[in-house]
């Protein structure tokens, strides 16, 4: 988007700053007991999780989509699996958008897991059309069903992801899913990708994505 101003009889154009909001999912589960993290481990390899990603990806991801007049920013929440945790990172992430409205910036907002469904929740809250775009990714969405809005939505999801199916299925078994339905949304379906694997960025094997990885999907959406 472009922002014109006048001076001196002469019309210049100037880009309109734009800020990306990461809201990551919730931490991988981790403990010091070799008994305890067996069992976890042996949980998410049941879910298809073969390499959880323990490291803040939000953060690393932050560089891949920096460029000129574009801010990239992540949302600091606890990351929890909590009502309260989910509930809290909602507000934050309500007054983080708030803030660069007022400051005059373009928004799009990336969801990770969980946090997918923390930034559609979002969308209830504040003004339509607030939020240009937001890119869901891997996204444990409790409502499948999605109101009529100017933001524009793109899901990017795996049948294969067991383990963002199972987590929908329990925070949402009747509302939820990992398919949204919605005029402003566009579904896009990864195959054989597992929740590991869309945390790590890893490079799509098959299907009409592959040699890239999910970062290059997103940039295309973010244009």
């Amino acid at each position: 988007m472009q922002v014109f101003y006048q001076k001196n009889d002469k019309v210049f154009s100037m880009k309109q700053k734009e800020v990306l909001i990461i809201v990551p999912g919730a931490k991988y589960l981790s403990t010091r007991s070799s008994i305890v993290r067996s069992l976890i481990l042996l949980f998410y390899k049941t879910t298809r999780i073969l390499n959880p990603v323990y490291t803040n990806y939000a953060e690393e991801w932050s560089a891949k989509f920096k460029k000129e007049n574009r801010e990239v920013v992540w949302l600091r929440w606890n990351r929890g699996f909590t009502i309260w945790s989910r509930w809290s990172a909602s507000k934050m992430l309500m007054r983080e958008v708030l803030e660069y409205k007022k400051r005059g910036y373009k928004i799009q907002v990336v969801g990770i897991s969980l946090g997918g469904d923390i930034s559609l929740r979002v969308l209830d809250k504040i003004e339509d059309g607030y939020i240009d775009k937001i890119v869901l990714i891997c996204s444990t969405n409790t409502q499948k069903k999605v109101k009529k809005t100017k933001t524009k939505l793109f899901n990017i999801y795996s049948p294969y992801d067991l383990f963002v199916r199972l987590a929908t299925r329990v925070i949402a078994p009747i509302s939820g899913g990992i398919i949204l339905e919605g005029d402003s949304v566009e579904n896009v379906c990864i195959e054989n990708f597992s929740h590991d694997k869309f945390c790590s960025d890893d490079v799509i094997e098959v299907g009409k994505y592959k040699g890239k990885r999910i970062t290059d999907i997103v940039k295309e959406f973010l244009e």
